[in-house]
């Protein structure tokens, strides 16, 4: 990237002669490409290009003399390691980029954004509490980062790839005529979907331009009548989804064909929505519907054809990941491994499945220190080697045809200081918690963190990230809205794939993590009618070297035990008998 070859003095210098050419002030970059999806392809990493810094989240803005980017608590430390002297860095919970933008700039100073790039909401937000100090936003044509990438990746995208309908419950065309329907009864002419994970599932689509999320990227527009029209960077004029064709336009055209739904009334969500969609919808005296939420719900409920394969992958990869770590621990005392060697052994390991198609993420391996940087990914030249004597953190998953997986585990190669078995165990006695509750239909999310993380705020101990986020079906691996979190959030539906993730981290010495995916279910008693529970569908031993059995309750013994019976007996099928012997040794009983 630029950001190798310029030096990042040198782009921040280039980006400010940019502001003065167009009579900017300041440049707002956020991290994420006209989709607003987590994973960007190459040609869309801007924030990387200006800064360095390659976290999923943050939003730079650049003035004549200050640096900033705004970034969640998952980054503290990563963006200390990649950001230099020129930057400073704010967490997102301290400091809002609209109490900067107050402190930092003046009346008649300018803003300049990438409208494709900017959320509606964000925009509307930022004019509203901005316009009293007389500070003015402008959109920009070009992007002010693309004038000065010189090496920027070829933008490219393939077409819509068909997937075996075996996998997939319900029809597109049924899918299509339910959100419909929906649609009836609101009096809306048309929808704007602009989220690639939903026109991906509605439309039982998937593409393959991104390195770990096989999502076709382009938004959709679906009038009442039930006809969809596809914008994306796809050169082909139509795309087939096996069922029928839909017409394919660039998608700039979307700004325009807008114009033909004037005086009607369409729905999008403009927290998802670039804000030049929203602009020209206003333009075009549209009554927009922004509380339409139904294909946003819809398409991360997963139906019984869906949760059976989710099921049945979450074998095949625990068996996968079971076998890494039988490699791992018969291997890490007779050679040297790295993080990164770690991680493209594992990566081996599930390529093996007839139905892999790649990683879900990059593999998380970080070993002593590197375990308390939440999202760390090892790099071929700077990763450890695995320490024999520090407990390793291995965040890792895959995308299947038939699923997305997602799986978090914290082990030992030696045996460790029993304060290290102590913080080990006060995670798993959260993780428990969260997994065997009973809870009602209408608990939001945000409720729902707060007794998982109870158990460790009785220890004074406490993690800066969410404790569960929502799982797509072989779409992205982290899905929303269900998510459970501090923030606010909407109650989960029976047919919801979460993770529950709870953790501790030691800023330089280590982290510790014990993640599995759970569907939601109903529970199936008369007098627990309206109540919820979860089931886990993640399948692979905890280190039983690591836990203190004397912080365990009886009902905790009881669901480690019954767990590592669950992972035994549905994981054996796969393994060879000295991995059987090895993994019946990791799942030995806990007495009571």
């Amino acid at each position: 990237m630029v950001n190798d070859i310029m030096g990042k003095s040198l782009i921040l210098e280039n980006i400010r002669h940019q502001l003065q050419l167009k009579s900017l002030d300041a440049f707002i970059q956020p991290r994420r490409d006209m989709f607003g999806g987590e994973e960007v392809p190459d040609y869309d990493e801007r924030l990387k290009c200006l800064s360095g810094f390659t976290g999923s989240a943050g939003m730079a803005i650049v003035t004549i003399d200050k640096a900033v980017i705004f970034i969640d608590g998952r980054y503290t430390l990563q963006a200390k390691f990649e950001l230099d002297e020129n930057w400073k860095i704010l967490l997102m919970s301290e400091t809002s980029m609209i109490k900067w933008l107050e402190d930092n700039l003046y009346n008649k100073q300018r803003i300049g954004y990438d409208p494709w790039l900017m959320r509606a909401n964000e925009i509307l937000n930022l004019k509203d509490k901005l316009i009293c100090k007389g500070i003015i936003f402008e959109a920009q044509d070009v992007n002010l980062i693309d004038l000065i990438w010189t090496d920027r990746p070829s933008i490219r995208q393939g077409g819509a790839i068909k997937w075996p309908n075996k996998f997939f419950g319900l029809e597109s065309g049924k899918k299509i005529y339910s959100l419909t329907q929906k649609m009836k009864t609101k009096d809306i002419d048309a929808m704007i979907i602009t989220q690639p994970n939903q026109l991906s599932w509605l439309l039982n689509i998937r593409g393959n331009d991104l390195a770990c999320t096989p999502l076709f990227l382009g938004f959709g527009l679906l009038t009442v009548d039930g006809k969809l029209k596809i914008f994306s960077r796809s050169n082909k004029k139509t795309l087939n989804n096996g069922k029928r064709e839909f017409v394919n336009h660039s998608y700039e055209k979307l700004v325009s064909y807008i114009s033909n739904f004037k005086n009607k009334k369409i729905s999008v969500n403009p927290y998802f929505c670039p804000s030049i969609i929203y602009e020209s919808m206003k333009d075009n005296n549209i009554v927009i519907e922004e509380k339409f939420l139904s294909l946003e719900s819809m398409s991360t409920i997963k139906n019984s054809v869906e949760i059976s394969f989710i099921k049945n992958c979450h074998k095949r990869d625990g068996a996968a990941l079971v076998k890494f770590l039988y490699w791992l621990e018969h291997n890490i005392h007779l050679q040297n491994i790295s993080e990164y060697d770690a991680s493209i052994k594992l990566k081996e390991f599930r390529s093996k499945d007839k139905n892999f198609i790649s990683e879900s993420f990059h593999t998380i391996a970080a070993s002593g220190s590197n375990g308390a940087i939440i999202h760390y990914r090892p790099s071929k030249e700077k990763a450890k080697i695995i320490s024999t004597k520090n407990i390793f953190l291995l965040d890792s998953g895959g995308q299947y045809f038939d699923g997305t997986t997602d799986i978090t585990r914290t082990i030992s190669f030696s045996e460790q200081p029993q304060s290290i078995k102590n913080f080990y165990t006060f995670v798993l006695k959260s993780h428990i918690a969260l997994a065997k509750l009973i809870f009602h239909n209408e608990t939001c999310g945000n409720e729902l963190d707060a007794i998982a993380r109870s158990v460790l705020w009785g220890q004074g101990l406490d993690y800066n990230h969410g404790t569960g986020h929502g799982v797509g079906y072989c779409l992205g691996v982290h899905e929303f809205p269900p998510i459970i979190s501090r923030r606010k959030s909407e109650p989960l539906q029976k047919g919801q794939l979460l993770s529950n993730e709870p953790g501790y981290y030691v800023t330089k010495k280590f982290g510790i993590r014990l993640e599995n995916l759970m569907i939601v279910e109903k529970v199936i008693l008369k007098k627990l009618n309206n109540f919820l529970k979860f089931k886990t569908v993640s399948l692979c031993h905890f280190d039983m070297n690591l836990i203190n059995k004397n912080l365990l309750n009886k009902d905790e013994i009881i669901w480690v035990n019954d767990y590592h019976d669950e992972v035994f007996s549905n994981l054996k099928e796969f393994l060879t008998n000295e991995e059987k012997k090895w993994l019946k040794s990791k799942t030995t009983k806990i007495l009571l």
